[in-house]
Order: C-alpha cells, then sequence, then structure tokens
C-alpha cells in the first residue's frame, strides 16, 4: 500500500469517525434534553432495523437494537468518510480551484441521503423520535464537521479553497 493511499484510508477513517460521533453527541444532547435516554434515538432505530418490522414501539432501552443501529451508522460513515478523502485526495492533484466541486458534491450527497431518509415513510414511533428538521441539521453537522477535519489535515486543498473562484471563502468571479 502508497504511503498516498494510507493517507487516504487513514484520514476517510477519522473523518467518518468525527461525522459518526458527531451525530451520536447531537442525538445524545437532544433525547437527554427532551428527558429520555441519551439512547433513546438508537433504540427506536435498532428496534426497526433488529425487528424487521416497520413498527418500533414499544421501544426498550436494549443493548442489542442499540448496538446494532450503531454498528451499521458506524461502517456507514466510515464508508462515507473514505469516499469524502478521496475526493480530497483527488482534488489536490487536479486543476486549481476543483476542491470546491469536490467538497460541494460530498456535501449534497450526505445531505441528500439524509434528506431522502427523513422523506421516507417514517411509522409514528420513528417520527417521534426524529424530525426531518433534526436529520437534517444533524446530516449537515456531521458533513461540515467531515469537511472542516479534511480541509484541516489537507494542506493542498487549503491552499486551493482560496483560489477557487466561486470558493467557499466567497471569493468572486473576475469581470469579462
Amino acid at each position: 500500500m502508497t504511503e498516498q493511499r494510507y493517507r487516504t484510508l487513514l484520514h476517510g477513517a477519522v473523518a467518518g469517525l468525527v461525522g459518526y460521533l458527531s451525530i451520536a453527541f447531537l442525538f445524545a444532547i437532544v433525547n437527554i434534553i427532551a428527558g429520555r435516554s441519551p439512547f433513546y434515538t438508537a433504540a427506536v432505530l435498532g428496534t426497526v432495523l433488529t425487528s424487521g418490522t416497520a413498527e418500533a414501539a414499544p421501544v426498550a432501552i436494549a443493548p442489542g437494537p442499540i448496538f446494532a443501529y450503531n454498528a451499521l451508522h458506524l461502517i456507514i460513515f466510515l464508508i462515507i468518510g473514505v469516499l469524502a478523502s478521496s475526493l480530497v485526495t483527488w482534488s489536490e492533484h487536479g486543476e486549481p480551484g476543483a476542491a470546491r466541486w469536490y467538497v460541494g458534491l460530498f456535501l449534497f450527497m450526505f445531505v441528500l441521503f439524509h434528506l431522502l431518509a427523513a422523506a421516507q415513510g417514517f411509522t409514528q414511533s420513528v417520527a417521534d423520535a426524529l424530525s426531518g428538521r433534526l436529520i437534517w441539521g444533524a446530516g449537515s453537522l456531521a458533513a461540515a464537521m467531515m469537511i472542516g477535519y479534511l480541509i484541516v489535515v489537507s494542506p493542498a486543498l487549503r491552499r486551493q479553497l482560496p483560489a477557487a473562484p466561486y470558493g467557499v471563502t466567497g471569493g468572486r468571479r473576475p469581470r469579462t
């Protein structure tokens, strides 16, 4: 394995872990504020995942469903993190200014996935645990945290972003 591939995988795994933990902490805080167990959301989704039924009620805060859901969510985040890191590595070797497109593509795909999940017909018990706004907010937070981490660990990406004509730094297009 080349050093570049190792670095891409490592940064991707860390980015995925950052995204996963940001969502886990957000939902734990939301659940605590709502007077529920910090594991309530994971228990609801884990119960739906492990029972194979559309209804999650009654929800028992049990380790099995919580672990099953969190394991699946972590694996998905690790895969998304490696894909995002691969896009960053690709942008480092592309044309100047290309980084903004890869970062934007990642953000769009990640948030779109969560919006589509929210738009699906959740059962009442799942809808009580997860609002569409909360899913959108959690997905946006995770994407921002992952992109922020990848920008911090990628000097080439940091150099490219300010040079982008419509980059995230607010640059303007030159007049013609």
